[in-house]
């Protein structure tokens, strides 16, 4: 049965508002699905999009979104995605809340949308595309929000009037500045400077891009130009020196399991992408420096893994740099199974291994929520294992 509207999860009730969009006011059919003519046009136009932004990427950058049929293929299954990687990193960094945001190279606006569905209250979307545009108002206004849109695109000088911003959006836009060009990095640093200036106080720049390979490594070396600029990372990272699995050439994303809607199932089986999970990257940063965090805070960056010795681990990162923590397999702490990619995690008095931490008889662990900001709040703790301890060398926290 139904949930009623108000109960319903928010991606779930923007569904039928994006198929109202993209058929327009004289489409009469079902709500809840596409038709196969619909499907396979959709699912055309999904890889189509799919192959322009991989690979060499010859889409990137180039107003796709003025094509009909590619901007339809978007609202009907990119900008899901988009949608529920916005609410996770918005969840994740602690940034749930607020009054102004700029959603900027905002497409149909699902980063934009998200933004109002988490509680901002005056969201303002800037895209070059006005057909984009349009499709974003119009969702809003079948939503009932307040949108404010504006046409900017990244070579004008000026950001949209409206600021100061106390966050900045930049959702899959910012690896389609300059692709393929050398200084790409460093543009890109150029813009998050310009945005700097119009920031509120305490104002928080957020990033979401592609979790493969070239887009996320070109997101770490971002981070660490930025860190080296003295601007402080919020999330995901509570590592604030340079990135160590950029510079042991390892991808460092997130990844969202989700239930995947009827209608992006009806696209990716035609389209053979496989979307029940959702890996992307996502960065926090605010121009004011390092953040004040604990140092006992470390990110999960792997689902958990068992080696030769049948220890479950993970790889974490954190204050003594990225590595692995590990348990015992008969260890059953409910919060150690169920660890996952993304998960926020305090480490106190681990057990030093010599390829990582071990979980011993001193160890406590917590849940955290997402931001290294100061705002940590414990979730739930778990029971320390009993065996002996086998300790190796390793760095110790500070």
């Amino acid at each position: 049965m139904a949930l009623p509207h108000d109960r319903q999860p928010p991606l779930e009730r923007w569904l039928p508002r994006l198929l109202k969009v993209w058929r327009g006011p004289l489409r009469e059919l079902p709500e809840g699905s596409l038709t196969t003519s619909e499907a396979d046009r959709v699912a055309a136009g999904v890889r189509e999009l799919s192959k322009g932004l991989t690979g060499q990427r010859e889409l990137a950058g180039a107003g796709y979104l003025t094509n009909d049929d590619l901007l339809g293929a978007y609202l009907l299954y990119y900008w899901p995605v988009s949608f529920a990687q916005t609410l996770s990193a918005l969840r994740k960094g602690d940034l749930r809340r607020g009054t102004k945001a700029l959603d900027l190279g905002c497409g149909p606006a699902p980063g934009a949308l998200a933004l109002l569905e988490a509680g901002w209250t005056k969201v303002t979307a800037a895209d070059r595309s006005q057909s984009a545009l349009e499709k974003a108002q119009q969702l809003a206004q079948l939503g009932g929000f307040p949108l404010t849109t504006v046409r900017w695109s990244a070579e004008e000088d000026d950001l949209p009037p409206g600021g100061p911003w106390e966050l900045v959006l930049l959702g899959h836009f910012l690896n389609e500045l300059a692709p393929g060009k050398p200084d790409r990095i460093e543009r890109r640093a150029a813009l998050l400077e310009k945005i700097r200036a119009q920031l509120a106080p305490g104002g928080v720049i957020l990033l979401i891009e592609p979790a493969s390979h070239g887009p996320n490594a070109e997101v770490l070396a971002l981070r660490d130009l930025m860190v080296v600029q003295n601007w402080g990372v919020l999330g995901p990272c509570f590592y604030q020196k340079s990135c160590p699995a950029l510079a042991a050439g390892a991808a460092c994303h997130d990844l969202l399991p989700w239930k995947v809607p009827h209608i992006v199932a009806q696209t990716a089986r035609r389209a053979a992408i496989d979307k029940r999970e959702l890996p992307f990257t996502w960065m926090a940063f605010r121009p004011s420096g390092a953040p004040a965090g604990d140092s006992a805070h470390y990110r999960v960056l792997s689902e958990p893994m068992l080696n030769k010795a049948g220890r479950k681990r993970v790889l974490v990162c954190g204050e003594a740099g990225r590595f692995s923590l590990s348990a015992p397999g008969a260890f059953r702490s409910p919060l150690w199974l169920n660890l996952r990619r993304g998960d926020a995690v305090k480490i106190e008095n681990p057990e030093i291994r010599e390829s990582g931490w071990g979980i011993g008889d001193e160890t406590r662990l917590s849940t955290v929520n997402g931001a290294p900001s100061g705002q940590t709040r414990e979730l739930r703790s778990s029971a320390t294992p009993k065996g002996p301890a086998e300790p190796a060398p390793f760095a110790k926290p500070k």
